[in-house]
Formats: C-alpha cells, structure tokens, sequence
C-alpha cells in the first residue's frame, strides 16, 4: 500500500547520549498525531544506568521497535528467516496493530534485516527511462510471479536536470516519474533497492551524469573535490526529499540503498577518505535503510557487494575482509549488445544452464542476497546511450528487451527462485556454506573415489616444480602452453570476468592470447606479457601477473604504465622468456624469489549443507570444472555433473536424498533429469530462437475484429536530402576542427567540420580517389562528403572505458571528374554513438569525454588541418528541414542525408499489446535516426557481426503508440532500400 498521507509528514529526529564507554543512538518519528517507531541502534559493551533510565522514561513516551544492528555475528535467538514480500510485512504490521507506523531495515553477519526479520533478498534491474510507462505495473506482477520479491534501480541524474543546476528537477513528465515506479513496485509486493549513485554507469550517457558538470569550475569527478561534493550532496538530497514518503522510515517500500558506484574498479582510484564521505553522506539522510556500497570501495557504514557474472571468488574473499556482513550480488550481468562488429564480449547470450549455474552456487556458498542485472533491460530513447551501445538493452535477460520472455531462461530462473525460497530457513539459519565447503567423492567405473581437482595456474619456487611442467609463449599464435595431465594445454581465463587464470585444451576457443613487451632498462629476454585487449586503449591492458598476500595463484591485473600516477613504485611483473621460447622464471621483484609457472588443483566437486534442526537438510553440490562431466555419490544418490553445474539435494527428516533442482537439466517430480536448452553459441547476439517475428497487421482468423482495424504502413514518401552545408554558413569558425561537445555538448549527436579545397595542393582531393585520414575519437562515426557528392565513411565501434584520439582511414570514392579553377568544398559529418559511461575518478570536466575530429585530417603527407574549418550542429529533429531532392531514385531508393515519413494505424494500442510488441525491421537501411509520433527513439544501424545484424529489430514503445494514426519519421545518413522496411510483431513460439 501507498504511505498514508499522514506519513508523508512524518519527521525523522536522531539523538545520540555519549557516555565514556559507549553511546546509544536513538532514531524516532514524529508528526501531528502521535509519536511514531522508536527504533535504537546500541554500540555498546558497558552502559551507565543512567543511559538506561533514559531509554526506559522515553520508551514509556513512545511505541517502540527494534532497529536490528549491524553486528559482527548473528544474534542469538535470531528470528526465523524468511523471503518477505513488502505486503506481507504491511499485513503483518495491521495484524501487530502497526498499521502506517514506520520500520528499518539493516544486516548482520548471515543476511538482511527487515523490521526484525532475517530476510532473503531475490531481485532484478528494471530501468525506469529504459521501458513505457504503460508496462510498469506489468512487469512488476511478472517479477513477483518469477519468485522475486525486489526491484533495483538506478536514479539517473540527467534524466531529470539536464541543462543546468538551476533547472528544476523532472519527476513528472513521460518516463520521468519515480515515485510512480515505486508506488507499482509496492502495489505487487515488491521491496525496492534504490540507486543513488549520482554516478551509475549502466552503460547510459556519461553514466547518468549531466554534461553541465563538466564545466563547473575545478571539477573533478568522485574524489575529495568541493565542487563535486558539493553537487553530489545536492542531488541525493533532492531525490531522498522525493521518495521520502516511500522509505522504510514512513512504511513505505524503500528498505535498501546505494551510493556512489563501482568506487576504484573503473575508471581510476579513489580514496578511502571519500569513501567514508559517501557512507556519511548516505546515513545522514536516514538510518532506516541498509545502504550499500557496491563492486569497489566502501564505507565502514556501508554493506559491500558484488557485481560480476560470477562471484564465487568474490565469497572468498568477502569472507575475510567483511565478516560482519552479509553476501550480496548487485549486478549478475546478463551483459549488453555493442554496435562494434568485431567484439568478442560474447556474454549476452548466457545459457539458462549457466546463469542458472552461478547463481545456485552463489547461494551455495552461504549468500542472503542476489540480483539479476538485468531482468529487464528494454530499450533507449535519444541520446541516451552511452559509448557505442545498441538500442536494445541487456537483450539476453529473463525478459528480452522488447518485453517478451527469453522462456527457457525465465522458466529455469523461476523455479531456482522457488527452491531457494522453499528452504530459506535452512539457509539464512545456518553459517556460511563458503566455511563449511567439502570435496565430494565420485562414482567412477572403478567405484567411488576422492574429488578431482581444478587447474590454476599459479607459481612456485623452481626447484619444487615438476619437470614435466615447462611453459612456452608462441609469439605467432599469442598462446602459452605447456604439459598438463599428459595433455598439452593453454592457459586461459577461469571464467570469463575473473581475473584468475587456468588451463584448457588449446584448440578450445576463448584461450588467452598474450604479447611480449621488453621490459624497460631490462636484460634479454626480461619481458612483461600483456593478455590481448578486448578494447583498444592501452591503459586497460591485462598483464600476467602474481597475487601477491593471496598465495602462489597467477592471474591477470591492469597492466601499470610508467605515467600512471596510482603506479606507487610497483611495476609488471617481469618473465625470463628465452630464444626458443620457454619461459623458465619470472625475474625476482619486491618480496619473492625466482618463481616458475606451474599448475595447482583444487577441488572441483564440492558441497555445502544447510540444516533446519531435525526437519532435515539441503545440500547444494557444485561442478567447477570448465571441460569434465563427473558423477557425484550423495548417500547412495547418483548425480550426473556436467561441466560448470551446481545440483539441490533434499534430505529428509529420514535422511533419504533426492534431488530437486539441477542447473543442466530439468528435474520431474520423481527425480528423473531431462536436457534443458544451452542457449545459442553465436558469440555476443542474444538467442532468437524463441521468437517469431511475423509481419503486421496480423492476418490469422483469432484476431478480433477490432483489431482487423489495424493498417499497416502506408507508402514511404521522402521528402529530400538535408543540406551539405558550405563554408561561410552559420556556425563557429576555427583555425583547425575543434571538439564536438564543445559545441553540442550532450543534447546533440552530430556535428558538420567543413572547409574549402581552393589552393592547389588541395585541391587534388576534389577529384576523390584517396585516403583521407582522420584523427577521430571512439564510438564516433564520421562521413565524407565532396561538394554534396558522398564519398566515403569510417567509424570506430568500440566500447571503450578511456579517452584517446583513434587513426581512422577513409578511402574516397573516386569521383572520375576534372576539378575546376575553383577546388571544391569538404564537408565530414561527425556523429557520436555514445558519450562513455566510464566517468573518469579525479578527471577534470574538461578531460572526461570528447568526440568529433580532435587529431589531423591528412590525405598522405598533404596536411589539412590548420585552416578555416567551419562548426555547424547538425540539430537533427522529427521536423528537420530538407531543400534538396534528388531529381531521380527508384520507389525503393533512399539516398544518402534523406528523410522519410511514413504512417500506420493502431485501432487499440492496449489490445495491441496482448497480441505481441511491434517493432521495424530496418535490415534493408544502414545508420540513421528514427522518430515515433515525434518521440526521438534513438540511433539505428544495421551493422552486422557473423552475417547477420547486431540489432534488426527496433522497438516502437508502447506508451509513444497511440490509438489511430502513427506517424514514423526517419533520417538516413548513407543510404539504402526504404521499400523493404516492414512493420513487424514478435510472437513466442511454442
């Protein structure tokens, strides 16, 4: 339910008694009618008796709940744990005689604490700006039947001030209303974690940030910086003053939090001094939600977390460094699309079997808290992107970016949510399983033996290193391979976001490809060796190197530049590679001795337990091994383990096993295992199989008759070109091109540079014929033009994490035609793909993001940088003019710089919906801008990866439709075949 009027009034006071050995914090709510919840939080060994006076005369003035406190250790008596949803608890509040009074939510060693109650927390990402309005409320109701009883945010800054610190706030317009996301949330039930940030990557437009920042004066991003302190507090203020009546405070939803994000893990370090600030911060707007701190750097008074696809290491260490909090995953990545063509992410297609996989294991290893990023991922509207990202979001998540269910993966997480939610007594009632984890024997043909072990690869002192295990760098291949079992193999990443390294066959894919860099002022054969780049930029190069404080274990770490600031004196780790290849030791620095490459085993098959008393138990048994199947003996019960698979075995109060969940296959109700879908193995483009897209208006009989109202597209009509502008048009005018975003800023995403091509060495390029050769940032895409002839484009695609000027060459279509006494003009239309979700930490404003032309414009040796080049924004809109017509193009012929406007009719967008969503099919145009009843819907591009488009299908949302006429409008930069472009509806198969 809604908080109640009367509790959007509430007022929140805090008192603090100190005494020379404790103090005691008391936190109550007031308002007009009555003194709300006393809740107090006790840090304490000793206390005064007359502290204790204190709180029994103020106890007898108020109602008083407990506020659970962050302890080192579970409490005893602790009550029994539970899944809570948000109207349980408000039930549970009437039945208590609580009705409208507040709560607070916090944690201990084992989990969460809402209002008292150990609570396991099952959760997914939902972006607000990311899907309509229209299918709020439905896919909340559709999280709770998936078992999931939260829902995370981010609050995105420049959704709602975007042009300066003096607008007022947008909390109302389409998209923009944040209390209503929450209010639907608490209509199904569901508990909220709110991300403040301010800064949130989420692969959004500078990370959620508004431009306007980067020219405050003596900026600098997320460190101990006044101005940025300054406007940070500002904006978690405004948001907290937003959402209050919706906190756990005033019974509202709101139990969990977050500020800052990813602090030091990208994007550079930070300090601990800042960190704590952030915690401060945090609590200062209210003690009655666990705040979090997540993926990096956090405040003692925040509760860490993980972000990751897999974040068992993550446990391992959580344990030592955290012991008095509770295991929590924020992010488990079902990872996004990027427009680069040749990216080898590949995480966006995550078979059921493995999501499935590292989330029982998670739990396993004794977590309280998990979170699907994304469960639904939707769509982008504008320029909201961030650097090079599609317009479809997280398309390979339980719900497609469209709104459709990717069923197998659903269908497989749904019914783990509902295990673990049978048996969360048994989990948050016991330690961590990561204390208690054994080897589990095997079957084998030769009966039941001890755990086979996991490979890492780690070093040792030479001379305890088998002679058998020799390494070798071949620099052709990039690979490094030695002897392992009798068999030869490569090294390779564990998995595909750790940083630990292990071995594989080497004709398996996705085997680590490394390159030799001389070390600096070192001898032959002293050489660093750096994993291939998954990016381009040099300052996030992986290189081989030793965890030192956490054993003998290799993996790969940024690689340390001598610029680097944060270097400290460290360096890479160095490795005697000789002439024939091999590398015998890595070369002695700081605290150890000459160390050869060798392989460690650990155990891959391994269990934990969980016990309610004498009612029975449950015991989760996990597979870590990435290539071998094994077959584990539980009591008698035989269970098949393929590679990377975690099984849930019940015991009776008996002690009979039988298994009730496994990640690789389907369980029935009498234990029998059938095979479940492993997803597509096309590397990086989400699983279509699933989904039919069939053209619309549909034509089958089961369509109502008022549906058969529907039209569909009528005729395109191009209405002409837009202009190439020529030099002496309104603009800015410099003496070389100039940052885009100095311009444009963020609101705008293409830029004309043009200039005149009279003198005669220019003048050779009026013919075309050449190279052109552009000094261009990333995620930019830049096209050529002679007059207003189109002559050539080139791009740079990538996703990359830091700022760099790129080399770009565009060869130039040869014009065949004599050039006259006048030269001609060069007009190069930059458009951005993004502006970089990375925010530099300490970075000036100034040196965060650019775009546009930054470097040299060359044609060979012949320099045209240094002239009068003309600025002019593109100001690209749904009513952007055109003058120009090409005088003939076929029906189906759209040429270059063309707008096109087309119409369709939707009877009942509502019914419309039931039926399937609606989208185009863009595959026959190549990059343009494309307008829904003049809502901006973002950048399209039909570049492909492995033959086929990295995004077909773009999605006309449900809250721009409108009932009776639509009208579509679309800009195209190079070209293509309008005549094809289809309204389509996707359908679920069976």
């Amino acid at each position: 339910a809604k908080p109640t009027k009367r509790n959007t009034h509430t007022h929140t006071h805090t008192l603090t008694v100190h005494t020379n050995r404790s103090s005691v914090t008391i936190l109550f709510a007031q308002n007009s009618s009555n003194i709300g919840a006393v809740q107090r939080i006790v840090h304490a060994r000793e206390m005064r008796l007359s502290v204790l006076v204190f709180i029994l005369v103020l106890a007898h003035a108020v109602s008083a709940v407990p506020l659970q406190t962050n302890n080192k250790e579970p409490a005893h008596g602790r009550p029994p744990a539970s899944k809570l949803y948000y109207d349980d608890l408000m039930n549970l509040h009437k039945k208590e005689g609580r009705d409208g009074f507040g709560y607070a939510a916090s944690w201990d060693e084992r989990s969460f604490i809402v209002d008292n109650r150990p609570t396991l927390f099952l959760g997914g990402s939902v972006h607000y700006p990311r899907i309509p309005e229209t299918e709020w409320r439905r896919v909340m109701m559709q999280m709770r039947e998936a078992g999931l009883n939260h829902v995370q945010t981010y609050v995105f800054w420049n959704w709602h001030q975007p042009d300066s610190p003096d607008q007022e706030f947008d909390f109302s317009s389409p998209r923009r209303n944040l209390t209503d996301f929450i209010q639907a949330a608490a209509e199904a039930g569901l508990f909220v974690n709110l991300r403040l940030g301010p800064y949130v990557c989420a692969e959004w437009q500078f990370g959620g940030l508004p431009w306007w920042l980067t020219k405050v004066p003596g900026i600098e991003f997320r460190v101990d910086n006044g101005p940025w302190k300054a406007h940070m507090q500002s904006f978690v203020e405004r948001v907290m003053d937003e959402v209050r009546p919706w906190l756990a405070e005033n019974g509202g939803n709101i139990v969990l939090a977050q500020i800052e994000n990813e602090l030091g893990t990208y994007g550079g370090k930070s300090s601990q001094s800042y960190a704590n600030w952030c915690g401060d911060l945090a609590l200062n707007q209210t003690q009655s939600l666990a705040w979090l701190m997540c993926n990096g750097m956090s405040s003692p008074k925040t509760a860490a977390t993980c972000n990751g696809f897999d974040c068992a290491d993550y446990a391992w260490q959580h344990i030592t460094e955290k012991p008095g909090q509770p295991l929590a995953w924020t992010e488990d990545w079902a990872w996004f699309e990027e427009w680069d063509k040749t990216s080898d992410h590949g995480q966006d297609d995550r078979s059921p079997s493995e999501f499935s996989h590292v989330v029982a294991r998670w739990f396993a290893l004794g977590a309280a808290h998990h979170n699907y990023y994304m469960w639904f991922g939707g769509n982008h509207l504008g320029q909201t992107t961030g650097s090079a990202i599609t317009n479809m979001y997280s398309d390979g998540a339980p719900i497609h970016a469209d709104g459709l269910p990717f069923q197998s993966k659903f269908d497989k997480l749904q019914r783990l949510n509902g295990v673990l939610t049978s048996y969360v007594q048994y989990l948050l009632g016991s330690i961590k399983g990561v204390e208690t984890k054994q080897a589990v024997p095997r079957k084998t043909a030769f009966g039941t033996t001890a755990a086979r072990s996991k490979p890492r690869l780690a070093v040792l002192p030479c001379r305890e290193v088998r002679n058998d295990q020799t390494w070798a760098f071949d620099k052709k291949s990039g690979l490094i391979s030695g002897k392992w079992m009798q068999k030869e193999v490569c090294v390779s990443r564990a998995n595909p976001s750790s940083y630990d390294l292990t071995v594989n066959d080497c004709n398996r894919e996705g085997n680590v490809k490394w390159t030799a860099h001389a070390a600096t002022g070192s001898s032959s054969g002293d050489v660093t060796l750096s994993m291939h780049p998954l990016i381009s930029s040099p300052k996030h190069r992986l290189c081989l190197d030793v965890k030192a404080g956490l054993g003998p274990d290799t993996g790969v770490w940024d690689c340390k530049e001598e610029s680097d600031s944060a270097n400290d004196g460290n360096e890479n780790q160095r490795w005697l590679l000789n002439a024939d290849g091999t590398i015998t030791s890595m070369v002695q620095f700081s605290d150890y001795a000459e160390m050869c490459l060798t392989i460690v085993e650990k155990d891959t098959l391994w269990s934990t337990e969980y016990s309610n008393g004498d009612e029975g138990k449950v015991k989760f048994i996990c597979n870590d091994h990435w290539l071998e199947s094994e077959v584990a003996d539980v009591q008698g019960l035989q269970v098949h383990m393929p590679p990377r698979s975690t099984a849930v075995v019940d015991f009776n109060w008996e002690g009979k096993p039988t298994l009730i969940y496994h990640t690789a296959f389907d369980v029935t109700k009498d234990g029998k295992l059938s095979e479940i879908g492993q997803g597509s193995n096309d590397p990086g483009l989400a699983k279509d199989e699933d989904r039919t897209w069939v053209s619309w208006p549909l034509s089958n009989s089961s369509v109502s008759a008022a549906s058969r109202a529907d039209e569909g597209l009528s005729q395109w009509v191009v209405e002409g070109q837009i202009d190439v502008p020529l030099p002496g048009s309104e603009g800015q005018v410099h003496t070389r091109p100039i940052d885009q975003l100095i311009l444009t800023g963020a609101s705008q995403d293409c830029m004309w540079y043009v200039r005149s091509l009279a003198n005669p060495a220019d003048k050779e390029l009026c013919s075309g014929g050449k190279h052109l050769e552009i000094g261009g940032w990333k995620a930019n895409t830049y096209t050529a033009f002679i007059d207003n002839t189109l002559v050539g484009n080139v791009y740079n695609d990538q996703h990359d994490y830091t700022p760099g000027i790129t080399k770009l060459s565009m060869p130039l279509k040869n014009l065949h035609r004599d050039v006259d006494s006048q030269g001609c003009n060069l007009a190069i239309l930059s458009c951005s793909l993004g502006i970089n979700n990375i925010v530099n930490v300490g970075g000036a404003g100034s040196k965060q993001e650019s775009k546009g032309i930054l470097g040299n414009v060359k044609v060979g040796l012949h320099d045209l940088t240094l002239a009068q080049w003309w600025h002019i924004p593109a100001n690209l809109s749904h009513d952007v003019a055109v003058t120009r017509v090409r005088s003939s193009f076929s029906e189906r012929d759209l040429p270059p710089l063309s707008v096109a406007r087309a119409s369709f009719h939707v009877a009942d967008v509502q019914r419309l919906m039931q039926q399937g969503p609606l989208s185009l099919d863009l595959t026959s145009l190549t990059r343009g801008r494309l307008w829904l009843n003049g809502v901006d819907l973002g950048k399209y591009w039909t570049v492909s990866r492995g033959g086929r488009p990295v995004q077909r299908f773009y999605l006309l949302p449900s809250d721009v439709l409108q009932n009776g006429r639509n009208s579509l409008t679309l800009w195209e930069e190079l070209g293509g075949d309008i005549g094809s472009v289809k309204l389509v509806m996707a359908q679920q198969n069976d």
